[in-house]
């Protein structure tokens, strides 16, 4: 084997036209094999003790710093990559302004495609992978398996989980007009309220909301509808503790806890009802556990009756007022208004009302007085 490449120049083959061709050949074959085994020896062994310092320089100066290059033809297409210490980053394009984009770092890789219009990003990073398109699609059996436990199936028409919870709110705005287009191909009978409806975690609007059970949220209380009526329940009660009921020729407002809407002890009815014999009668009556029922009526005719047991320490007193009709005919001296036209009505007996200086002067037929004012009835 040659020491050095001194003995492969000197060593060069020369001829002087004696030689015949094979031993040109042979001469040529056997320098080959020794200049094989110096440059094995060479490659093998090379280090900077077998470089010039200028060579050295430019190979580290190759190595460290960062590498720019651009390549592109006639065509348009344009391939760039760009090298640092930082990151490495490789962009494709072509003359219809298709990109397509690679970028590393040591905290994530990004892969983007985009045509100017649309685009397609995935972002792969150490804690999770972002993924932006308009469009995936998967082709195959897709399995989610959480950190903690759970798993979740898709495959085709068909989703299996064993946990499903979904946050945050769809509105039909968010679906795309094909999907639309096609939920209404769908449902062609679908009312169009519904495209008005909006649910997130904390509200739901919409022109009409149709159910038989409201909750609060942290379920103390909630509201029953059926077709007639409308109840509140509070905590722990079987029994409404109010109810709005609306049935034909009667309405009414009921508080206080009780089954359905019959008399019960210790609540209040606000009534107001109709009927062909009676016309409009109104009434505020309360029921209580030792005495029944207490209240006020209010009739079409002017009539207000009351029915109670005692009236400001009065006992088992009934009252049945009847307004006095004046005489509208007659001697022009007589009391009350004369009214042309009108016809005279005979005065009836009972308990007069009048007003006695802001407070309600009560006549009795015995002739006896009393007055009801802010501090209750009284002589």
């Amino acid at each position: 084997m040659p020491s050095n490449w001194l003995y492969v120049d000197t060593n060069f083959p020369t001829f002087t036209g004696e030689e015949s061709p094979n031993e040109k050949i042979d001469t040529i074959q056997n320098y080959m094999y020794m200049l094989l085994e110096q440059l094995r020896y060479t490659l093998h062994n090379l280090d900077t003790s077998n470089m010039n310092q200028t060579a050295l320089t430019q190979f580290q100066n190759y190595l460290t710093e960062p590498i720019y290059s651009r390549i592109e033809d006639d065509e348009g297409h344009i391939n760039a990559l760009i090298l640092t210490a930082e990151g490495l980053s490789s962009r494709v394009s072509d003359a219809e302004g298709n990109i397509s984009e690679i970028d590393q770092y040591a905290r994530s890789i990004t892969l983007a495609v985009t045509n100017g219009e649309t685009s397609s990003v995935i972002e792969l990073m150490a804690g999770g992978i972002s993924i932006a398109s308009r469009e995936i699609k998967f082709s195959g059996v897709v399995t989610f398996e959480g950190l903690e436990s759970g798993q979740t199936v898709i495959d085709g028409g068909w989703i299996s989980t064993d946990n499903l919870n979904l946050t945050g709110c769809i509105t039909w705005s968010d679906l795309t007009d094909n999907l639309q287009t096609q939920l209404q191909n769908m449902a062609p009978e679908l009312p169009e309220y519904i495209q008005d409806t909006y649910i997130d975690s904390t509200e739901v609007r919409s022109p009409t909301i149709i159910g038989g059970d409201f909750y609060a949220v942290d379920r103390s209380a909630r509201a029953h509808m059926d077709g007639t009526s409308f109840e509140l329940y509070n905590e722990g009660n079987r029994n409404p503790s109010a109810i709005i009921s609306s049935e034909p020729n009667l309405v009414q407002l009921i508080l206080g806890a009780g089954n359905g809407t019959s008399l019960t002890d210790s609540r209040l009815y606000i009534q107001k009802s109709y009927s062909r014999s009676t016309g409009n009668i109104a009434g505020i009556v309360y029921v209580s556990a030792d005495y029944g029922e207490i209240g006020i009526t209010f009739e079409d005719d002017g009539t207000m009756g009351f029915l109670a047991r005692r009236i400001s320490g009065i006992n088992a007193l009934e009252l049945t007022p009847v307004m006095p009709v004046p005489s509208t005919q007659g001697d022009p001296g007589a009391e009350g208004p004369t009214i042309e036209g009108e016809t005279e009505k005979e005065e009836k007996p009972g308990v007069q009302l009048s007003d006695d200086g802001g407070r309600l002067k009560v006549e009795l037929p015995s002739g006896k007085v009393w007055y009801l004012d802010d501090d209750g009835l009284h002589e």
